[in-house]
């Protein structure tokens, strides 16, 4: 079993409303895993883990989209840590991306579909579609062709 497949039993217990067992479920997946995936976080259907997850981190408030390829060591989470009652909010990622081993998407902030994050980068501000994106604080350096895909299957040519 999967850091994938174990999260999306927690989300399908989250969405039906048994928190508790959604709880149970993602201490399972970090205890089996070392991923950090909580059911509360959307990510989108397709959407697979480089390497089974090894050390990703996402927040519980992220949205990731569909068909995205998540690299090891990656954290997409909030800028600021609050306690109490204001949220931390965390990022949006759109369909298509692909974040590369070691990078970190932070903040309030969205990243648009069909876009590459390099490895290692921080991304601390938002990026629209078909962007190529690296560096520490991360800028924009090209763009990724119409139709890419963070996903290939061998019929695409990939």
């Amino acid at each position: 079993m999967d850091a994938m497949t174990l999260y999306r039993f927690g989300r399908g217990a989250y969405l039906r409303g048994w928190h508790r067992l959604a709880k149970s479920i993602d201490r399972a997946n970090y205890a089996l895993t070392r991923c950090v995936l909580p059911s509360s976080c959307a990510i989108g259907q397709g959407t697979r883990l480089a390497y089974g997850g090894l050390v990703v981190v996402v927040h519980a408030g992220a949205r990731v989209g569909e068909r995205c390829l998540l690299g090891q060591a990656i954290t997409i989470g909030a800028k600021e840590a609050f306690v109490g009652r204001k949220r931390n909010l965390a990022p949006r990622i759109g369909d298509d991306v692909y974040i590369a081993s070691g990078a970190k998407v932070l903040g309030d902030i969205e990243i648009g579909s069909n876009s590459v994050i390099g490895a290692n980068s921080v991304v601390l501000q938002s990026f629209p579609p078909y962007s190529v994106i690296v560096g520490a604080p991360a800028r924009v350096v090209g763009t990724t062709e119409p139709g890419y895909k963070a996903i290939r299957s061998n019929a695409d040519g990939g």
